[in-house]
């Protein structure tokens, strides 16, 4: 996430609404004061007391790791029926046995698509004659 540093709702900002809790307010009274909910509060309470500042911190939302992606195995023989027989999505994904997304996603992977030819340029003409407008006539 891309804010600017004074944002509500920051590592700062979420930092702030913590440390008036600590400081004696109520949960309830840092959360009006701050403009956030309770639940928001104890949301994010977990990460403040296990990591302190550093847990307020936005976090990727990509996964650590894919249970479900093929192995390095399967990738490697897709990517070398690829090369030998220059074969597409749907006929490798038959030979292989796994659904044609995966094996598109493959050889996106490992940089085999295929390169599509550059257009020629488009030629245009333009007339430098005089030009008569309907109502000039």
């Amino acid at each position: 996430m891309h804010s600017h540093p004074n944002a509500r709702l920051t590592a700062l900002g979420r930092a702030q609404v913590f440390a008036a809790v600590e400081a004696g307010m109520t949960v309830s009274a840092a959360c009006l004061a701050f403009r956030v909910s309770r639940r928001w509060y104890y949301r994010w309470r977990p990460r403040w007391a296990a990591q302190g500042a550093q847990g307020l911190f936005d976090r990727s939302s990509r996964p650590r790791h894919s249970p479900h992606r093929l192995s390095l195995m399967q990738e490697a023989a897709i990517a070398a029926m690829r090369r030998q027989t220059g074969w597409g999505p749907d006929r490798l994904a038959v030979l292989c046995g796994v659904p044609a997304a995966t094996v598109h996603r493959v050889i996106r992977r490992q940089g085999l698509e295929r390169q599509r030819a550059a257009r020629p340029p488009v030629i245009r003409y333009e007339y430098a004659g005089l030009v008569l407008h309907h109502w000039e006539c």
